[in-house]
């Protein structure tokens, strides 16, 4: 092998180590922009969860209150039932 032949080799190794080399680092950008792409997902997916989390609890609370309300009407209308079934009864023995 002459010291050409040996020169010729050594420039072929060096291209196809630089070209491995530049692959590697493309490779690599291509990676930190998917996770960066994935660390803009979660937090667009956090943003969301935290809406949905308080429409849930506004929806919760109104249903309390809601029902709340009509346990109390329910208890009023109930109320008046037996006081008013009472006097009639009452009103009728006289």
């Amino acid at each position: 092998m002459t010291e050409q032949d040996f020169h010729q080799q050594m420039l072929a190794f060096q291209e196809q180590e630089f070209n491995r080399f530049d692959r590697l680092e493309r490779d690599a950008n291509g990676i930190k922009q998917d996770i960066n792409g994935l660390k803009q997902d979660i937090e667009s997916i956090r943003t969301d969860m935290a809406t949905e989390v308080k429409r849930c609890n506004e929806r919760f609370f109104e249903f309390s209150r809601d029902t709340a309300n009509r346990a109390n009407t329910l208890i009023a209308s109930a109320v008046i039932a037996v006081i008013s079934g009472t006097l009639l009864a009452i009103l009728k023995n006289q």
